[in-house]
């Protein structure tokens, strides 16, 4: 039988060596140019980046910041008085779904879907021995509640109830606002408790809460501003812009840079001098060292 030929025979060893060694050189070069092509200059970016925000947007965030004390103070004096002239709302008992559009037609779009699905689930479940009712389980009714601008209402809450409005978070909220052409839907909400209402010089707030409660959860405030109720919340001591943020990283690290160089100047001109004091007139030698020393 003939002898079986090794595949790595000696001289392919070597070669095999010097092939990987030369790899390896070749990777070791390459590495640094890929690593120094991949490097940014984050600073310089970000103050390009700075450099071509206009000088008047500078200038109103500067005001901001400048007036911020003064619109704070504001706030919390309006707040002040905005809760103490808070009042309960208060609801209607549950009202059936089709009543309620009989009363208040500009709710048939809203509440008839919330009646077609009534039926649908009423429909489905019909034989099955966990809802022996579905018409009752499913039934939807709302509740209403009317705040008047004088002697006209202005605003109409509709609080819709039931198995398929309600989740564990709340209950489906509706606020209808009427500025002159209508009832038009003014926010959408998930929620259950006490709302508050307050109207002080031309504002319109809700509270989803007791405002004066001081034992109880902060309520969320809610203020009338461009045909919606929208979120209020105290100012911010800086602006919340795009580019602020940038903006104002680089004047402060330019701040800092500056208070380094000034600290170290002063620190230079303050140095105790180090030097070997010179010898007195009249005195041209040194007092050798102490032997001991």
């Amino acid at each position: 039988m003939a002898r079986k030929k090794p595949r790595n025979s000696f001289t392919q060893k070597p070669a095999q060596a010097l092939l990987i060694l030369i790899l390896s050189a070749s990777a070791a070069m390459l590495l640094p140019q890929m690593a120094h092509s991949q490097v940014y200059d984050y600073d310089k970016i970000g103050r390009e980046t700075a450099a071509k925000i206009p000088p008047e947007v500078i200038q109103s965030w500067k005001d901001y910041i400048r007036d911020y004390p003064k619109n704070l103070a504001k706030y919390q004096k309006d707040e002040e008085e905005l809760r103490k002239k808070a009042k309960e709302i208060t609801f209607s008992k549950d009202i059936d779904v089709n009543e309620a559009i009989k009363t208040y037609p500009f709710l048939k779009t809203n509440l008839q879907s919330t009646v077609d699905l009534q039926k649908q689930m009423a429909e489905s479940f019909k034989g099955i021995k966990a809802f022996p009712n579905p018409e009752e389980d499913f039934a939807a009714s709302v509740r209403i509640a009317e705040e008047f601008d004088g002697k006209k209402a202005n605003i109409i809450l509709v609080h819709k109830r039931g198995r398929l409005n309600c989740s564990p978070y709340g209950c489906h909220l509706d606020i209808y606002l009427d500025e002159g052409a209508g009832f038009k839907n003014a926010m959408t909400y998930i929620y259950e408790g006490p709302i508050y209402i307050s109207r002080v010089d031309g504002k319109t707030v809700l509270f989803f809460g007791n405002p004066n409660d001081k034992k109880g959860k902060e309520p969320e405030r809610r203020i009338l501003k461009d045909h919606k109720f929208l979120l209020d919340i105290p100012p911010s001591p800086q602006p919340e812009a795009q580019g602020f943020i940038l903006w104002n990283q680089i004047q402060e690290e330019d701040a800092k840079k500056l208070g380094n160089k000034d600290h170290g100047d002063k620190d230079q001109d303050t140095a105790p001098d180090t030097h070997s004091p010179a010898p007195a007139p009249g005195n041209d030698t040194i007092a050798p060292p102490d032997k001991d020393q």
